[in-house]
């Protein structure tokens, strides 16, 4: 079987199926919140398909470019619409207080969940009695009579990569990682 060479694929002697029209319907889509998959699905194309087409665009292949900016721009649109949305919430005398509260709610998931890298929220998760089990197993298990030197190399090699090693004095390759 041949490799692929990475160009696009195109019917012996056809077209790309991008055209300016499918490329409006794709935009559209995601200029609604829409996600780049659902975009292309709901256009008639496969997720897979605009991620290739977008990757030849950023490498700056015709008409993929094209598309590639246009995609940026109608997402663009979309976060600019919402966040103009939530400003208005406030001007707005037919918003009640409850039905201001729901739409701020929907359209914070939507910013969160559509826009995720911008403004996702973050959760970071410690994992200091994992770690501290963990070691206790290593060290259980890589004793110095069986596996001689193991359980400090496994230390060192945790301190190497930024983890830090508490040594219990007096009982040598002992240690517990934060």
């Amino acid at each position: 079987m041949k490799a692929s060479s990475g160009k696009p694929k195109r019917k012996p002697g056809g077209q790309s199926k991008l055209t300016p029209e499918l490329q409006e319907i794709i935009c559209g889509h995601i200029r609604n919140c829409a996600t780049y998959e659902v975009a292309a699905q709901a256009a008639g194309v496969t997720g897979k398909t605009l991620r290739l087409w977008r990757q030849w665009g950023e490498e700056g292949r015709e008409p993929y470019a094209q598309l590639s900016a246009a995609v940026a721009c109608a997402r663009a649109q979309a976060e600019t619409d919402i966040l103009a949305k939530l400003r208005r919430l406030d001007d707005e005398d037919l918003v009640t207080p409850k039905t201001a509260s729901a739409l701020v709610r929907s359209l914070t998931w939507l910013m969160e969940t559509t826009r995720r890298e911008r403004y996702g929220q973050t959760i970071t998760v410690k994992v200091e009695e994992a770690k501290a089990s963990l070691l206790d197993i290593l060290h259980a298990t890589l004793t110095d009579d069986a596996f001689p030197g193991a359980f400090a190399a496994v230390l060192q090699a945790l301190e190497s990569h930024g983890g830090e090693v508490e040594r219990d004095e007096g009982v040598q390759g002992s240690g517990a990682i934060h």
